[in-house]
C-alpha cells in the first residue's frame, strides 16, 4: 500500500460536522469586535460624556448581558439543526447498501462508509490518505481524466457523472468487478469526489450461468431436433412393421378360412374323380355319366374360384374414401370366419337393420370386423364356453352408423379393460397373438376415419361397439 497523504482540509470537513461550540465562540468574537468598534467610533463622531474605557466596560456588560439570548434565540436552533443534518448523513452513509469512496481530485481517499468497508476487507482509517489505485486492480484511465484538475473544471458529456465497470481489488488482493459511479461535487471552490461502488460478483456469475445455459439450450435444442428426428423414423417404422405383422397374422386367418371354405368342395370333387375309373371298370361310363360328372366337377372348380375372388382383394388397403355399405362390409367379414365359427360350434346371431352408409375405407372397416370377431372366436374357444354365441347387430344412430359385436364368453378382467387396445397386450400368450389386432383396429376406426370404438362388459361377456 502507498504512503499515507494528508487529506486536504476542504474534504477533511466532509467528514465530520463543524463543533456548535466553535460557532458561538465565533459569534461572539464577532459581535465583540464589532460592538467594540461602535463603541469606541462612537466618541469620535459624536461626542457624549463619558471615557473611552467606560464605554468599552458598557459594550463588554452589554455584550456579557445579550450572551445568553444569542444562545437560546440563535445558536440552540442552529446547534439542533446541524445535529439532525449530521445525524441524517451520518445514518445514510452507514445505512446505504452500497459502498461509498470519498476522495479528492489527487485521488487521494478521505474515508469509506460501512458498506465499501465490507467489499473492500479495508477500515476507513486503513485507506484514509492512501491513494484510490489501492482500491483498483489497475489504473483507469477514464476516472484519471474525470478526476484531474483539467478534467474537473471541463464540462464532459455525461456531466458531473460518470459509470461503468471496472474491476477492484480487497484487501486480501483478491480481484473482482464492480460498477463504479463516480460524481464530482465542488467544496469551498475545490472539486472532490463521490464513487458509488456496486460489487458485481454475483451478477456477472448470474450473466455467465444464463449464458452458459443458453448455449446448452441451444445445443440441446439441436439435439432434441435430431433426436425427435430419429424417434419419429423409428415409429414409423415400427408403425409400418406393426402394421405389415397385422397384415401377416390376417392373412394367415385368411388361408385358414379359405382353407374351410375349400375343404368340403374338394372332398366332393375328389369323389366325383374316384368315381370315374370305377365307373368305367363296372360299364356305367358313357357319355351322359362323362357330362354330368364334369358338369359337377366345374361348378366346384367355379366356387373355388369364386371364394378367392371374394377374399382374394379383402386385405389390399383403400387408397381414397368412398360411400360404402355398412352391412356389406360387415357381411365380407362374416362370411370369411363363417366356415371357422362352424367347425368351432360357435353360433352366429346377426341382426343387420336398415341400411347404414359411411364414408371412409371398406376394406379396413372389413378387417376391424373380421379382428371382432376373431377375438370373440379365440375368447369362446379358450374358455371352453357351453353353447357359445357370437352377436353382431347394426343400425343407424345419429346420422352415422353403429356395430355393436358381442359373445357370451365371460368378459374381460377388469385390471385390464382400459389396457386391451394398447400394442402388443395380450392375454393368449405368445403362440395365440401378438397384441396389435385391437390396437389396430382401434387406430384405423379412430385415426383413418374419425370415429370411435368401445368395449364394456355385459351379464354374460364382453361387447365391442364400434361408431363412425
Amino acid at each position: 500500500m502507498d504512503k499515507p497523504v494528508t487529506v486536504p482540509a476542504t474534504l477533511r470537513v466532509t467528514a465530520r460536522i463543524i463543533s456548535p461550540l466553535r460557532l458561538f465562540a465565533l459569534l461572539l468574537v464577532v459581535l465583540f469586535v464589532a460592538e467594540a468598534i461602535i463603541m469606541f467610533m462612537l466618541p469620535l463622531l459624536f461626542p457624549v460624556p463619558g471615557s473611552p474605557l467606560a464605554n468599552f466596560a458598557d459594550s463588554l456588560l452589554l455584550i456579557t448581558l445579550s450572551a445568553p439570548f444569542i444562545w437560546i434565540l440563535i445558536v440552540q436552533p442552529l446547534r439542533n439543526a446541524v445535529k439532525t443534518e449530521a445525524a441524517w448523513a451520518a445514518a445514510l452513509l452507514e445505512h446505504v447498501v452500497d459502498g461509498v469512496v470519498i476522495f479528492d481530485g489527487n485521488g487521494i481517499v478521505a474515508s469509506l462508509n460501512p458498506a465499501a468497508e465490507q467489499i473492500f476487507g479495508y477500515s476507513a482509517r486503513e485507506v484514509a490518505g492512501q491513494r484510490l489505485s489501492c482500491l483498483l486492480s489497475e489504473p483507469d484511465d477514464r476516472i484519471a481524466v474525470f478526476t484531474s484538475p483539467i478534467g474537473a473544471s471541463a464540462p464532459t458529456p455525461e456531466g458531473h457523472r460518470i459509470s461503468h465497470d471496472i474491476n477492484g481489488r480487497r484487501k486480501d488482493g483478491a480481484i473482482f468487478p464492480m460498477d463504479f459511479s463516480v460524481s464530482r461535487v465542488y467544496l469551498g471552490g475545490e472539486a472532490a469526489f463521490i464513487g458509488i461502488v456496486r460489487d458485481t460478483t454475483e451478477r456477472k456469475q448470474i450473466e455467465a450461468a444464463m449464458i452458459e445455459k443458453q448455449y446448452q439450450l441451444a445445443e440441446l435444442n439441436l439435439s432434441l431436433e435430431e433426436r425427435v428426428a430419429a424417434t419419429v423414423k423409428e415409429l414409423r417404422e415400427k408403425d409400418r412393421i406393426l402394421i405389415q405383422q397385422s397384415r401377416l397374422a390376417a392373412m394367415g386367418e385368411l388361408i385358414n378360412n379359405i382353407a374351410h371354405q375349400w375343404r368340403q368342395p374338394l372332398n366332393t370333387l375328389g369323389m366325383l374323380i374316384q368315381r370315374l375309373p370305377l365307373f368305367y371298370e363296372m360299364g356305367g361310363f358313357n357319355k351322359e355319366f362323362l357330362d354330368s360328372s364334369a358338369a359337377k366337377a366345374m361348378k366346384l372348380v367355379q366356387q373355388l374360384s369364386r371364394t378367392i375372388d371374394d377374399f382374394g382383394g379383402f386385405f389390399k388397403p383403400d387408397r381414397e374414401k368412398g360411400n360404402f355399405s355398412v352391412n356389406q362390409a360387415v357381411s365380407r367379414a362374416i362370411d370369411l370366419v363363417k366356415e371357422s365359427l362352424t367347425d368351432q360350434k360357435i353360433s352366429l346371431d346377426i341382426n343387420l337393420r336398415g341400411d347404414p352408409h359411411i364414408n371412409g375405407f371398406k376394406n379396413e372397416y372389413s378387417q376391424v370386423i373380421l379382428v371382432m370377431l376373431l377375438n370373440a372366436r379365440d375368447i369362446l374357444t379358450e374358455r371352453k364356453i357351453d353353447n357359445p354365441v357370437i352377436r353382431v347387430s347394426s343400425l343407424s344412430e345419429n346420422n352415422g352408423s353403429v356395430v355393436v359385436i358381442a359373445d357370451n364368453g365371460g368378459g374381460i378382467r377388469g385390471d385390464i379393460l382400459d389396457k386391451i387396445f394398447d400394442p402388443y397386450f395380450t392375454t393368449k400368450g405368445p403362440d395365440m397373438g401378438m397384441g396389435i389386432g385391437l390396437f389396430m383396429a382401434k387406430s384405423i376406426i379412430e385415426k383413418s376415419m374419425n370415429g370411435r370404438i368401445t368395449v364394456r362388459n355385459t351379464h354374460d361377456g364382453a361387447e365391442f361397439r364400434i361408431e363412425v
